[in-house]
């Protein structure tokens, strides 16, 4: 789904695409509600696809799902605040740790 995604917008100019990954670095335990980083910066359509598509051969589920976190930290990733900015959000389910609590606020 993601790359039918990407693969749509292979043709639009003046688009930069970034990727964040969430509960992809710790195991549990320990609980890491910090586990959200930017694997690919944002960069050009063309090459971003790239660079997103070979990222994601490497990425495997490890841990918690810091939902709110990462859209918190994801928001401070966008080149320029002023410009039109949108967030993808996919998910495996709630937001939630091993033990079945919300995760970190």
């Amino acid at each position: 789904m993601l790359i039918n995604m990407l693969d749509s917008l292979k043709n639009y100019e003046n688009l930069n695409i970034g990727l964040r990954v969430y509960g992809n670095r710790s195991s549990f335990p320990p609980q890491d509600c910090n586990d959200s980083h930017l694997e690919v910066e944002f960069l050009p359509t063309k090459k971003a696809i790239k660079k997103i598509k070979h990222k994601l051969n490497y990425i495997q589920a490890k841990g918690s799902s810091p939902i709110a976190y990462s859209l918190e930290k994801g928001a401070n990733d966008f080149i320029n605040s002023k410009s039109r900015n949108i967030v993808i959000l996919i998910t495996d389910g709630k937001e939630r740790m091993s033990n079945g609590s919300l995760c970190c606020f």
